[in-house]
């Protein structure tokens, strides 16, 4: 080989060499570059949604928490259900915030929001038996009596309230007797 021959040779291989290690060197760029990038979009959404669920908190807590209650009891049962409701709405949001999706996680989602449904409706019971001269009476009416659908629902609560005060009432005069 000649001397020209081997300078080219040396130059091709050189420029393989640089070649390779550029490419190398951006594609770990690249790779630290979207790492980086997903990490502060992570975190973007994480902030995001903290910053939603405290404001839709503090948003439900003013429109909710101006109801005086009569009787303590039922004061106390409700902030206790007004918690658990928070707890649980959290961990949902968490569950649905969740990068895996899976059965048990989708079944887990459904649960919480079957609970949380069922404390909001205690939540209403509570109040509705707080508002009550016959108190719970009236929740037992109200809930023996529950055939009817929701647009009926404000003359299914004073119906119950009514038939409730009758029951004590009629307790009452056997109690004298």
């Amino acid at each position: 080989m000649d001397e020209p021959a081997i300078k080219q040779l040396i130059a091709n291989e050189v420029h393989n060499a640089v070649q390779s290690s550029q490419n190398s060197m951006l594609s770990r760029i690249d790779t630290l570059m979207s790492n980086k990038l997903g990490s502060f979009e992570s975190s973007m959404k994480e902030s995001q949604r903290q910053l939603s669920d405290s404001q839709i908190a503090k948003i439900e807590e003013l429109t909710t928490d101006n109801y005086e209650f009569k009787r303590k009891g039922n004061k106390e049962q409700h902030k206790i259900n007004t918690k658990i409701i928070k707890k649980m709405k959290k961990a949902q949001s968490n569950l649905q915030d969740s990068p895996m999706q899976n059965e048990q996680i989708n079944s887990a989602t459904q649960r919480i929001g079957e609970g949380i449904d069922l404390l909001t409706h205690r939540q209403k019971l509570v109040k509705m038996a707080d508002q009550s001269e016959s108190g719970w009476k009236t929740v037992e009416e109200y809930q023996t009596n529950s055939l009817t659908d929701n647009s009926e629902d404000e003359k299914r609560i004073r119906r119950a309230d009514v038939r409730a005060a009758q029951k004590m009432k009629a307790e009452r005069k056997t109690k004298k007797e």
